[in-house]
This record gives structure tokens, sequence and C-alpha cells, in this order.
């Protein structure tokens, strides 16, 4: 009988977690959608074309390493200290 108790709330609690997790994941793919619409948006608002924003990102990425390259020597002149 507590066997039985045991064995339907596990079910029970099997199927919750299942539909939390298909809730998880409808919520991660509209979450992906807002911000796709949200880039179109501003893509649109500014007048970027195609080329011009493939630019602009790719501007982003060489100043991001860059960047990233100066703090790793700056960090690592400061361990040597």
């Amino acid at each position: 009988m507590k066997l039985e108790r045991i064995n339907l709330s596990i079910s029970k609690l099997e199927e919750r977690i299942k539909k939390f997790q298909q809730e998880l994941k409808d919520l991660r793919e509209k979450k992906v959608e807002v911000e796709n619409t949200n880039i179109v948006k501003l893509v649109r608002k500014y007048e970027v074309t195609e080329q011009e924003l493939l630019e602009a990102l790719e501007q982003l990425k060489n100043k991001r390493k860059a960047m990233q390259k100066t703090i790793k020597m700056e960090r690592e002149l400061i361990n040597e200290d």
C-alpha cells in the first residue's frame, strides 16, 4: 500500500516535471523570437543595410577581441608583481 502511494507520487511528479520542461522550452523559444524581432526593429529603425550591419558587427567583434587581449595582458602584468 505504501509503495503504491510512493509510486503514484513519483508518477505525478514526473508528469509535472515533464510539463515544466516543456514550458521552459517554449519560453526559451519565445525569448529568442522576441530578441530576433527586437534586432530586426533596430536594423529597420536605423535603415541599415545587411552589408552595413555585417561590417559593423565585424568591427565590434574585432574591437572586443582587442579589448580582451589588452585586459588579459594587464592582468598578467599585475600578477607578475
